[in-house]
């Protein structure tokens, strides 16, 4: 190709992808993206349109260690890049302790590198994790998922945008990124091993792919199409045969999970890998979780529940001069008085305030927090009290603890302490009352009806 025709291209994909990010994907023009990068020549010019674009940005990368120099030529390439750029860089190494038995390299992988991103997202606030996926990459996906006897999924296709995980390069094709990558000199390293055929994606990128019509590589969008308006049908199913749903939770009960296949529609939306799917059907004990990209599947009242959310809960402070006060804490609405009680109602926790170290504290639960016990003076871990109230493992961190003089008083309406209780002359009461809401609301409310 000639250097006119290099140049008219990169042109053009400049365009295209700009125009892709206006017409589906305009939040990677607002908070910061987390670019997975590998070295690789498609991520690589993903990098490299960011940049150009202005767009806020972060990069990063996994070393797997799985081809010694060449993977450590593709991490001090990265490196470099960042330097000269002066970008932000997250860099991970793994080794063989990383990987599980039991699954293929390519899914340890795959889960190990999604792991790191789930975390920086946690920990930084970035809004999405952007990927390098480009149209040839729809028809490996095709293929793939048709050999797995996934029809669903394999006509679906790879969305622009799925939970926060964004695509902006889906609509280019391999030969339009390369002459991108040289029309404006990008620097990538080869990865060897895509040149071989023992992996499944490598026998469809080589086999079957070259032989392909052009004219039938452009249906594929129509094909997405149909696709689209089944995955809006059978969603519509889901929500019906749901105990609650919304956009950030729902539960199904397990009398309605095996064999539905809106269920496993909804399912594989949320990015998990393929061969998670049946594990999560068959999740058999309270509180035991499996997580996907865009959230947690976990066994909670006889229920399968997914959550989007990941709830981590940043300590609050509460001083005496301002109650009476409300206060949202992770799963609970908060409400702080002082009353003169004359029956104690069950659902409510009551403190001597008279003895009371102010301001008092709301937080989460850290590991080997105990709680010391009313009515004895045995302990009890707080890991334990909420194993017993079947709260699940993802929820645990929205759990408040109440906080006074560096001891637990109780946690949440689960369990109080032996600490500040009210006898018959105390005078002063502070009273502590938790409304569960959202998730949490919906599990209480779905364990009252049995």
């Amino acid at each position: 190709m000639n250097k006119y025709s290099v140049l008219l291209h990169a042109k053009y994909v400049l365009k295209s992808f700009l125009n892709h990010i206006e017409s589906e994907l305009t939040e990677l023009k607002g908070s910061r993206s987390l670019l997975a990068v590998s070295g690789g020549r498609d991520s690589m010019v993903l990098w490299h349109l960011f940049d150009s674009l202005k767009l806020p940005y972060a990069v990063a990368h996994c070393n797997f260690g799985l081809r010694g120099m060449e993977s450590d030529a593709e991490t001090a390439l990265v490196e470099e890049k960042a330097r000269i750029n002066n970008d932000v860089l997250f860099v991970e190494r793994y080794g063989s302790l990383d990987y599980k038995k039991g699954e293929s390299t390519q899914e340890n992988a795959r889960n190990l590198r999604y792991a790191f991103f789930e975390k920086l997202k946690q920990t930084h606030g970035f809004g999405r994790v952007v990927t390098a996926h480009h149209f040839m990459d729809q028809w490996e996906h095709l293929f793939i998922y048709l050999y797995r006897h996934n029809s669903t999924t394999a006509l679906r296709g790879m969305p622009s945008s799925i939970s926060s995980t964004y695509r902006p390069m889906l609509k280019l094709t391999a030969q339009q990124i390369e002459e991108y990558a040289i029309r404006h000199g990008v620097s990538y390293l080869n990865d060897s091993s895509n040149a071989e055929t023992k992996y499944l994606r490598n026998k469809v990128r080589h086999w079957i792919i070259p032989e392909l019509e052009n004219d039938l590589l452009k249906s594929l969008e129509d094909v997405h199409m149909n696709q689209v308006m089944i995955d809006q049908e059978l969603h519509k199913g889901f929500k019906k045969i749901c105990a609650f749903w919304n956009e950030n939770y729902w539960g199904i009960p397990l009398s309605r999970v095996q064999g539905n296949p809106y269920l496993k529609a909804e399912i594989k939306k949320s990015g998990i890998h393929h061969s998670l799917v049946e594990k999560i059907l068959k999740l058999s004990s309270s509180g035991s979780q499996i997580e996907a990209p865009s959230g947690v599947f976990s066994l909670s009242q006889e229920m399968l529940v997914f959550s989007k959310q990941r709830f981590t809960g940043a300590t609050k402070t509460v001083y005496q001069a301002d109650l009476p006060s409300t206060i949202t804490f992770g799963s609970h609405e908060i409400e702080f008085s002082f009353n003169e009680v004359e029956a104690f109602d069950k659902s409510k926790m009551y403190f001597n305030a008279e003895k009371m170290e102010w301001p008092i504290k709301i937080t989460n639960a850290n590991e080997g927090d105990r709680i010391d016990l009313f009515g004895n003076s045995r302990s009890q871990k707080i890991s334990d009290v909420f194993i017993n109230a079947k709260i699940p493992f993802f929820l645990r961190a929205a759990i408040p603890l109440i906080i006074c003089d560096e001891r637990i008083l109780c946690a949440a309406n689960l369990k109080r302490s032996n600490h500040l209780l009210v006898k018959d002359a105390t005078k002063k009461i502070l009273q502590i009352s938790f409304k569960p809401i959202g998730l949490l609301e919906n599990l209480v409310q779905a364990k009252s009806k049995k």
